[in-house]
């Protein structure tokens, strides 16, 4: 990663891990890399096709590494986050 500091907000509903899931899965959903990297370089002025895919890989390792965040949280609060999604999805 770039190094460009990065952080999001996710509220434990009611105090429970699995909103606190939730909240992850959501973001991690709503993330597109192209277009957050898109703002982000309109934000910062940087504009060198390099930056553009190197703020893409930053994004796309974010949303892997909250969605890994995600599935472990799930599996310390006894629920898999993998027994949700359609067998399809597995891969």
């Amino acid at each position: 990663m770039s190094g460009v500091p990065f952080t999001f907000t996710a509220e434990m509903k009611d105090g429970k891990v699995s909103n606190l899931v939730k909240e992850i899965e959501s973001f991690v959903e709503a993330i597109e890399p192209e277009t957050c990297a898109s703002e982000w370089m309109v934000q910062s002025g940087a504009v060198a096709p390099s930056r553009f895919r190197q703020a893409v890989s930053d994004m796309d390792a974010i949303r892997t590494d909250a969605w890994l965040l995600a599935c472990q949280l799930a599996e310390a609060d006894g629920q898999s986050v993998l027994a949700s999604l359609p067998w399809s999805q597995w891969n």
